[in-house]
């Protein structure tokens, strides 16, 4: 038993670490939680413009039943927007004016769905001109936001800027198995001090710097590049504070109905304030348009990781080697207000060490809907399956396999909407701040009891975006 003691004291950080949300893990963490909130924010954009349309829905028996009534066609129109049918809001719209071609408001809805439609000349020309007719300030303040969206997407260069700040908190941030034990040489001990269960508050920033250019042809060929900051600080396990950057290019080669996208990307990420890991890597993406509300990608990704080893990792370069993945997807609109994506994922991770290499089949529903109000509601189910090359003896001599099922879900809100204020001076400032709720479960199911365990995780935030 001594002679256990001994070797259970040399080796308790890597045992300890060795756990799904050690230290080997924090680059997935930091990856989902940016991936999450980017797409929170696209979401919020969307159910932001979704709320600008909202209104009673009208059927076509009743524009059959009273064809001149330009209040029921207008209102015929908002629906077939919602409804997603936008080319026949355009006709529905086009046959209201001809009645009556000095309507702000009809002629405001005919800019904005030529807006949308990509028909920029057309719907500047509009605005243009229903601006100069008499309004409230309100109606010309929303005209000219649209006159100045028109204006960046007519840039050959555009940028964005967008910043996410707020805290979370981790029932297990240290991932100490559920029960209580660590194998070492396949005996168990008892998980104590620093290795038992972890809870933990954090602080939390994310920016990034987006950069578009328009190529010029016909075909929507662009170029693309995007800068990275993630940093996340804890209360009390310093060990697993963390800093991020990344930098990626790429381009989009516009094949309509397709579009292909290859990126290069370098990624570096500090532990515990010390240097862990560097990433460079490509990928590549083809994504097509199969039908109306049905979308499918596929896509290859190859990179190699440089882990350093650190004092709360002694062995990280144990790790370092080369990843491939390979994954294809699918997005169906449901309707206008929800969206369903499913994907299933190959990964291959190589390591110095055959115990850290693994091959992974991954599979996720994501599910998106848009509440109203500028509200939305983002819902991600994924399970991954791991198979580990051989065992790690030190530890135990059954060969590591592992089950990992997460739950997240995120819902997000204008701060205006919360506050009340949108007209006030506040209001004008708080403009475009969105604020996001996400909780997320997290169980790993294992063979090695070390890697066995669960996490709850709570989490609020602020962003805002600005485009220039």
């Amino acid at each position: 038993m001594l002679l256990f003691a001994v070797i259970a004291q040399w080796q308790w950080s890597t045992f300890v670490h060795a756990q799904t949300s050690g230290p080997q893990n924090e680059p997935g963490r930091v990856d989902f939680d940016t991936k999450t909130k980017i797409e929170a924010e696209k979401t919020a954009e969307q159910a932001i413009d979704r709320e600008q349309i909202e209104g009673k829905d009208v059927t076509f028996e009743q524009i059959l039943a009273d064809p001149d009534n330009i209040e029921l066609n207008y209102l015929y129109a908002e629906t077939q927007i919602r409804n997603g049918d936008v080319i026949s809001a355009s006709a529905t719209l086009e046959r209201i004016l001809l009645i009556d071609p000095n309507l702000p408001r009809v002629r405001l809805l005919y800019a904005i769905v030529q807006y949308r439609l990509e028909n920029l000349a057309e719907a500047q020309k509009e605005l243009e001109s229903v601006r100069e007719l008499e309004m409230p300030d309100s109606l010309r303040l929303e005209i000219d936001q649209y006159l100045y969206q028109i204006q960046q997407k007519r840039k050959r260069l555009r940028m964005s800027a967008y910043v996410s700040l707020g805290g979370g908190y981790d029932t297990n941030r240290n991932g100490s198995p559920s029960s209580g034990q660590v194998l070492i040489l396949d005996t168990p001990f008892d998980v104590s001090g620093s290795a038992a269960q972890g809870d933990d508050w954090n602080v939390q920033g994310v920016t990034r710097f987006d950069a578009v250019y328009d190529l010029g042809f016909q075909a929507r060929h662009e170029l693309f590049g995007s800068l990275t900051g993630y940093a996340q600080q804890q209360k009390q396990l310093g060990q697993y504070d963390i800093r991020s950057g990344s930098v990626e290019f790429g381009g989009n080669y516009d094949l309509t109905p397709t579009t292909i996208t290859p990126v290069v990307y370098d990624r570096r990420l500090s532990l515990a304030r010390q240097n862990y890991l560097h990433v460079t890597g490509m990928r590549l993406r083809a994504t097509t348009q199969v039908m109306s509300g049905v979308a499918g990608y596929v896509e290859g990704v190859g990179e190699d990781q440089k882990y350093r080893n650190i004092s709360t990792d002694q062995f990280g370069r144990e790790r370092s080697g080369p990843q491939w993945e390979f994954a294809v997807g699918s997005e169906l609109v449901l309707n206008p207000e929800m969206r369903l994506s499913v994907e299933y994922r190959y990964l291959l991770k190589q390591a110095r060490e055959k115990y850290n290499a693994y091959i992974e089949n991954g599979y996720s529903i994501s599910h998106t809907w848009l509440l109203g109000g500028g509200q939305f509601l983002l819902s991600t189910f994924s399970y991954q399956h791991d198979v580990y090359d051989d065992p790690d003896l030190l530890v135990s001599p059954t060969t590591e396999r592992d089950q990992l099922y997460r739950f997240r879900v995120t819902y997000g809100v204008p701060v205006n909407a919360v506050m009340g204020s949108e007209s006030t001076t506040i209001g004008a400032a708080l403009s475009g701040v969105n604020l996001t709720g996400t909780f997320e479960y997290f169980r790993e199911g294992s063979k090695i009891t070390n890697n066995a365990y669960t996490n709850r995780k709570y989490s609020l935030a602020f962003s805002k975006r600005w485009e220039f």
